[in-house]
């Protein structure tokens, strides 16, 4: 751990961003308080997501065991086209209707 001195615990008195610059390399940092650092550490880890995305899929591959519908609205693509199973199905249906080989 690197000790402040007076003059950049002044600085990080002051508004708005706290930056330093590592004058042999031109690096900029930003320095945070600790207890920030760690609040967006939390928000960047991915973890919680990952999570929820697997949770939301256990409740709709439940929800989708028990609809009796899914099969008919699988049909249709995400641009809003007939599937090809879908063209199938309704061409023997049309053909049957119609008496055609």
């Amino acid at each position: 751990m690197i000790d402040l001195t007076p003059e950049q615990r002044q600085a990080l008195q002051g508004p708005g961003l706290n930056c330093v610059r590592d004058p042999d390399t031109n690096q900029t940092y930003v320095l945070v308080r600790e207890e920030v650092y760690q609040r967006l550490i939390g928000l960047l880890d991915d973890r919680p997501v990952l999570a929820t995305g697997e949770l939301v899929d256990r409740v709709m591959a439940a929800d989708d065991a028990l609809d009796p519908t899914l099969e008919s609205y699988q049909f249709v693509t995400r641009r809003g086209h007939l599937s090809d199973a879908l063209k199938q199905k309704l061409n023997g249906c049309l053909k049957a209707a119609l008496d055609l080989p």
